[in-house]
């Protein structure tokens, strides 16, 4: 049974879980996502039969301020699962900070994308037909974005990527419908790039998924860490949707490299690391790894000891991050997961961008990067003065939970910042800072 409930309350391209237990916990977010308070800290409401046929969000407040929808295609099920749960909590909790403000009444709509491509354009397709949103936060996997950009941008809905970093992102012809708040891998390959260096290895071999995140990430790194004096062997570029990767494991090893760069997200990457077990490689072969596989508990999942392994990963430190994690984990007792932060300020964006025009896919478009940078700075505990300031027509410039939150010409986070990263009791853990960018 659909349940509906009712919230209250704006370029060019830059040159040990089980999946039954994710399944559980994303269909636990429609209950969080769809009940009332009942004045306890429990949440009450009636659920959709099946997570990801849609829900509607009931804030707080916002009475008298412009309504404005907006929709979530994210991984509530399917290879990218592990985040899409975190993503859509931490758009609700942006939403509900909002509608305090009386300015603007803000109404979520979460579809899940089921990490596969058709479920991704299903899930669009009725945002936009159905549910009317001029904006939308999603994906995480690149090549889930990339295949629901066309019909935000043949409907003049604005697309927000939280999790999204392929390169092709920043080339496509969007007519500037296209952002997002997670840096692109063109910034993120000089930074793994620089840890091998640093770690003086020679020749890094890749694992990579065969999709544009995949193949994007595995070409810039290669680019990088040549240019820097390296080499970049075997490349293996593996089916999203496989389960067996003995074979690609063997290739990739069979020259002896330094290192081997995974890029790869949880599901699968349970699956490669439990081949290179099976080769005897976790210990003895040294392993690079992408911001994918930076979630706590992961080892325990793929059943290996990954502790003092190395990667690299977005920062999730913006201004406004310690007030984020608190909110966040006052409101759902955990703590945020991966790029949260970052679809908790794409919510944040759209709302200001909103509200300095109005609530439609071309004025959100006109007016997201503006509120991006520039103006009188405000963090997200001062998101009801930055938007009364947007709708009297003053110049803002939200600086995020995620990073600073400012966006370039082409939708692209201007000034990236990276964690060099571990794993210390299966729990990622930051090393250094990598301040790069391009």
């Amino acid at each position: 049974m659909k349940k509906t409930c009712t919230a209250k309350g704006n370029r060019g391209r830059r040159n040990g879980l089980a999946r039954a237990i994710l399944l559980a916990a994303a269909a636990g977010l429609v209950v969080t996502a769809c009940g009332a308070d009942d004045g306890s800290g429990n949440t009450t409401g009636t659920t959709d039969d099946a997570a990801g046929d849609g829900a509607v969000t009931d804030g707080a407040g916002g009475e008298g301020g412009s309504a404005l929808a907006i929709g979530g295609v994210l991984p509530l099920s399917g290879e990218s699962a592990e985040f899409g749960g975190s993503m859509a909590r931490g758009m609700e909790l942006a939403a509900e900070q909002i509608n305090t403000c009386g300015v603007l009444d803000v109404s979520l709509h979460i579809e899940d994308d089921g990490t596969d491509e058709q479920t991704a354009i299903g899930a669009i397709q009725k945002l936009v037909n159905v549910d009317d949103v001029p904006a939308i936060v999603g994906s995480v996997a690149s090549r889930i974005t990339l295949a629901i950009a066309d019909t935000a941008i043949q409907n003049q809905r604005v697309l927000v990527a939280p999790g999204s970093s392929s390169p092709v992102i920043t080339d496509y012809d969007d007519d500037g419908y296209l952002f997002r708040t997670l840096p692109s891998d063109l910034d993120q390959a000089p930074a793994i790039a620089e840890v091998a260096v640093a770690r003086e290895f020679r020749q890094v071999n890749v694992v990579a998924l065969n999709d544009d995140y995949g193949k994007g990430l595995s070409q810039a790194f290669s680019d990088s860490f040549e240019a820097s004096g390296g080499s970049v062997g075997t490349v293996r570029l593996i089916d999203p949707k496989g389960v067996d990767f003995a074979a690609d494991v063997r290739a990739a090893l069979r020259d002896d490299p330094d290192a081997l760069l995974l890029a790869v997200f949880p599901e699968t990457g349970s699956a490669v690391l439990r081949a290179l077990a099976q080769q005897g490689a976790i210990g003895e072969t040294p392993l690079l790894m992408m911001n994918g596989l930076a979630v706590a508990g992961f080892p325990e999942q793929a059943g290996v000891d990954l502790d003092g392994e190395v990667g690299v990963r977005p920062t999730s430190g913006g201004p406004g991050d310690d007030y984020f994690t608190e909110q966040f984990q006052e409101k759902f007792d955990t703590a945020p997961g991966y790029a949260t932060s970052n679809a908790y300020d794409a919510t944040m964006l759209i709302a200001l961008a909103a509200a300095a025009g109005e609530p439609t896919g071309p004025a959100i478009r006109d007016h997201l990067r503006d509120v991006s940078a520039g103006g009188t700075q405000y963090t997200p505990d001062q998101i009801c003065a930055a938007l009364e300031a947007a709708a009297a027509g003053e110049d803002v410039d939200y600086t995020g939970a995620s990073s600073n939150a400012e966006l370039d010409e082409n939708g692209d986070l201007a000034t990236p910042v990276f964690d060099e990263w571990t794993f210390e009791d299966g729990t990622p853990v930051r090393l250094r800072v990598l301040e790069l960018g391009t």
